[in-house]
């Protein structure tokens, strides 16, 4: 997933600290951190406010790596509407943006999921390997301590 590094690159491309970043968006920095960090994920309508401020599909904004020169002619400053992010009726492309975004996300997410199984399903044929090599290993030491002591 490009989003950490996608929302760390749009905030230095303005300027901003994290402080400043998250303060647009009602948060503090140590949650800026984190959603640049990958620990965490900025709510949907930080992710929507930010497509529509720079133009960047959020399916871009999730999955390709945005670059500075991308950002190049874009703002980041507040709307003229103060009362974005209170609890409206929903508009129809709301709703489509929003389906896009969610299916977006389950898309990612079952991706990670079966590349954590794989690394998993990976990591027990890698134990088995190393059971198998220290085993043929002590069966290898055995045989060189009665070849030595033959020899003796």
């Amino acid at each position: 997933m490009k989003l950490p590094i996608n929302l760390e690159t749009i905030r230095k491309h303005f300027r901003e600290n994290q402080s400043a970043f998250g303060e647009r968006y009602g948060v503090g920095r140590s949650a800026v951190s984190k959603w640049e960090a990958g620990e965490n994920e900025p709510p949907l309508r930080v992710l929507m406010d930010i497509e529509e401020k720079t133009g960047i599909p959020l399916t871009r904004l999730l999955r390709e790596e945005i670059s500075m020169d991308e950002l190049d002619g874009k703002t980041l400053h507040e709307p003229e509407e103060p009362a974005k992010y209170e609890k409206t009726a929903a508009q129809p492309n709301d709703i489509a943006a929003l389906l896009e975004a969610v299916q977006a996300l389950r898309g990612l997410f079952d991706a990670e999921r079966e590349a954590a199984a794989a690394e998993r399903t990976e990591n027990a044929k890698s134990r088995k390997k190393i059971e198998l090599l220290e085993k043929r290993m002590d069966m290898l030491d055995g045989e060189v301590a009665g070849l030595v002591s033959k020899r003796k």
